[in-house]
């Protein structure tokens, strides 16, 4: 008698996180609040609403707290900072808008250390 032979098929499964959109390896630490940031950060390929957010941040503090000179210092490098690098990354060239020049440099003419780095910065 002739000995049949049969092949079955074999099927690899893949598990489901493997075929789920990649998310960073601490997703499921985040919240359900900070998931939802997540998304739409992910979307982001710049960093212009960074950058944006500083600028906010400076016109706000230069409104209400003008004499807290060390937080204007950093935030201006920070955007700076970020300029140059979303620049370099993204290929994008992130100019500060005019208002924000105008109100860093009043503010800068009552002290001389930061109206030297705000020219130096800024023009």
């Amino acid at each position: 008698m002739s000995e049949m032979t049969t092949t079955t098929a074999t099927t690899t499964t893949v598990p489901p996180a493997a075929t789920a959109e990649r998310k960073c390896i601490y997703y499921d630490l985040l919240t359900d609040e900070e998931k939802g940031y997540y998304e739409r950060v992910v979307k982001s390929h710049d960093l212009c609403d960074e950058i944006i957010l500083l600028k906010v941040k400076v016109s706000y503090l230069v409104v209400h707290d003008p004499s807290n000179l060390a937080m204007l210092a950093r935030l201006m490098l920070c955007i700076e900072r970020l300029a140059r690098t979303n620049h370099k990354v993204f290929q994008k060239e992130i100019d500060l808008n005019e208002k924000m020049k105008q109100n860093l440099t009043a503010v800068a003419e009552n002290y001389p250390w930061l109206k030297a780095l705000v020219e130096k910065k800024l023009h």
